[in-house]
This record gives structure tokens, sequence and C-alpha cells, in this order.
């Protein structure tokens, strides 16, 4: 009878420890090609509708609450700007969500944002940025609202 038992319990944890290794991981990304971008490669066609197009350079990141993505940015050649214009030098307080997929960069990173302007539960003016997947040139629209 024992070793009946022994048999069994061997058996359902083979099928526990294959089943496991073979489900996809929740949340988790496959490589960095699958990771989310602040930056694009190549600009879509036709452009989302954005604020702002521009070229820009990671002054400071920082994540907080493990959920939300903090970035500040300065605009070094603006694209395409909505009413009101951008110049060179002008900063951008980015907000976005942020998970095991990215997006991951370091302050002094540059490159190519689309960002739509929005206020934070402080009524200051932040910027929302389009994500940008490499891996399938997949464009996600910005995330406004953080009250998961």
């Amino acid at each position: 009878m024992r070793q009946l038992m022994t048999k069994n319990i061997l058996r359902y944890l083979c099928v526990l420890v294959l089943s496991s290794l073979s489900l996809p991981q929740a949340h988790a990304c496959r490589g960095p090609s699958l990771e989310d971008r602040l930056f694009f490669a190549n600009l879509p066609a036709p452009l989302p509708d954005s604020d702002v197009v521009a070229k820009v350079i990671l002054l400071d990141v920082s994540i907080e609450g493990h959920r939300i993505g903090l970035a500040t940015a300065r605009i070094y050649q603006v694209i395409e700007a909505a009413e009101g214009g951008f110049e060179a030098g002008d900063v951008l307080s980015l907000k976005y969500p942020y998970s095991s997929c990215g997006p991951r960069h370091r302050a002094g990173e540059h490159g190519t944002i689309m960002a739509i302007a929005g206020t934070d539960s402080d009524s200051s003016v932040v910027w929302f940025p389009y994500f940008y997947r490499e891996s399938d040139g997949r464009v996600q629209a910005p995330e406004t609202e953080f009250d998961w």
C-alpha cells in the first residue's frame, strides 16, 4: 500500500511540474523584443492622434508604487505639435503604466516619442506617451487613468 501511495504521489508531482512548465507565465515577457517602449523606431503612418511628436532625451526615470512610470524628458527636435507649439529645450513630464513588459528606460536614453497632454491628480500637466513594441510594430494608445 505504501509503495502504491509513493508511486501515485510521484506521478502527480511529475504532472504538476510538467503542466507548470508548459503554461505561459502570467505577465511575463519573453524577450526584449516583446517589451513596450516609449521610443518609436519608425513612426506609424498615418500618425495617431497626439499632441506632440518629438525627439527627446530622458533626464530622469522612476517607478512609483511598482506600477506607474514617471519620466522627465527634454525635447531636442519637434517633429509635429498641436496648438501652443513646442521648442527644443522644453521639458515634458511623462506618466505611463509600468509592468514586467516595460517600458524599461534609463536617464540619458533618447528617441522619438508621441504623447497626449493631460492632468495629474494634483492638476499639473503631464504627458501620456504612446507605447511601441518592436517585435510586431504594435502601437498602444496612452493610458490616462491610473485608478487600478
